[in-house]
């Protein structure tokens, strides 16, 4: 039996015990619309379409995650964990991994780089502004090769953005920054458009930037999406 196929019958192990352990539509639901892409060191990685996306959440659910635990402990020889991504191939892997290692270097330069609260000097009502310069979105679309760069460089150019605030830990300088963040948002969507050839990738990659510039800002990716769509409607 080849690494392939063992990793196949392991799936299906875990999807038949999964399913046996107890009566869960949804989760049953998300087991069959699952699709298996790699065995990553302890990470077993599936995927879903963006139709089937909404029922990833089911494997994800913390009152799911005792049952799904346990029977990956009850077939495995080595810890595993599930991990699950929008995208159903190894190129959508490697997009996932890019985007965490991403986000990770922007936590790790935020707490380098963090100001207390405390030490914030602005008057009531006065407006933060730049100490340092940022690099403009332009300077850096034409070196993406793909949408998932696109998402990368957005993410860390806003994160820089954000941080040359002199108060970014405030609420009213950091929702004054994603506001003003809007033509850029629109210069990288084009961008998207003109390097992903893909209308899949293009709308998945999209969606993808707007959840990462929300999380820049402390902003719910779906309020993001919401208030683009209110600023391109305002400019029609």
């Amino acid at each position: 039996m080849s690494a392939d196929e063992r990793l196949t019958t392991l799936w299906e192990t875990i999807k038949e015990r999964l399913k046996a352990a107890e009566i869960n539509q949804p989760l049953y639901r998300a087991l069959d619309a699952a699709v298996l892409i790699t065995l990553d060191g302890t990470s077993l990685v599936v995927g879903f379409t963006p139709q089937t996306e909404p029922d990833m959440h089911f494997l994800n659910a913390p009152q799911n995650q005792p049952l799904i635990e346990r029977v990956l402990r009850s077939v495995a020889t080595r810890p595993l964990k599930l991990v699950t991504i929008d995208g159903t191939t190894q190129a959508d892997y490697q997009h996932y991994l890019a985007r965490q290692q991403a986000a990770g270097e922007l936590r790790q330069r935020g707490h380098a780089t963090a100001e207390p609260a405390a030490h914030a000097h602005t008057p009531p009502g006065a407006t933060a502004h730049p100490t340092a310069p940022y690099q403009p979105v332009a300077d850096w679309i034409g070196d993406a090769a793909n949408g998932a760069a696109v998402v990368t460089h957005f993410a860390r150019e806003m994160h820089q953005r954000l941080r040359a605030l002199e108060h970014h830990g405030q609420v009213q300088c950091r929702a004054e920054a994603f506001l003003a963040c809007m033509p850029e948002v629109e210069v990288a969507e084009r961008a998207m458009l003109r390097i992903e050839h893909d209308p899949v990738q293009q709308v998945r990659q999209f969606h993808r930037l707007l959840e990462a510039w929300g999380e820049v800002f402390g902003v719910p990716g779906i309020l993001a999406a919401l208030e683009y769509e209110h600023y391109k409607r305002g400019r029609r």
